[in-house]
């Protein structure tokens, strides 16, 4: 029985995608919590789904607990967001790829973009060598100022950014 209402679930390893759902259960007054917390009894209650995960590689991280149990929530709205730290980044073409196989799914989600940034410090030593190789890479061809920019932590989140999400998740309300 759906007796409640929004819930943010989310997957974090910077700590940029728990800021974010952190800002979004605030402004939604509801709870937030991590994935590896979730369960599926437990959010079946729950009205609305807000599911968050990271980019990496322009592959979204941290969906598996809603691509695992996505038909088990049928009457439920369900809204995703990834963080990351570029720009040119389709909520639309995110969507895709975190359902990649799963189609109908993704047709009853809606997918949001939210820009944060990057945290060498959290990061394990193969995400950082990775980071590194692409920031040399970029400045060999040509994109010194990307490559630059890219090579240090820095964080452009900001509250701002939820207010597109936050607002269907209210308008669904009504």
């Amino acid at each position: 029985m759906i007796d409640r209402g929004p819930i943010v679930i989310y997957h974090s390893k910077t700590g940029f995608t728990a800021k974010y759902a952190l800002w979004i259960a605030e402004k939604l007054e509801c709870p937030f919590i991590s994935d590896k917390e979730a369960a599926v009894k437990p959010l079946k209650h729950y009205r609305t789904l807000i599911f968050g995960g990271r980019l990496i590689a322009g592959k979204p991280q941290g969906f598996d607990f809603l691509r695992k149990h996505i038909g088990e929530f049928p009457e439920q709205q369900i809204v995703t967001f990834v963080t990351g730290s570029g720009t040119d980044n389709d909520p639309a073409e995110l969507k895709k790829k975190i359902f990649s196989g799963m189609e109908d799914a993704a047709e009853r989600v809606s997918g949001y973009f939210l820009k944060s940034g990057l945290n060498y410090d959290k990061m394990g030593i193969g995400e950082r060598l990775v980071m590194k190789t692409l920031c040399r890479l970029l400045k060999l061809a040509g994109k010194k100022e990307l490559g630059q920019h890219l090579s240090q932590s820095f964080d452009e989140s900001s509250p701002d950014f939820v207010d597109s999400l936050v607002g269907e998740v209210k308008t669904s309300v009504k």
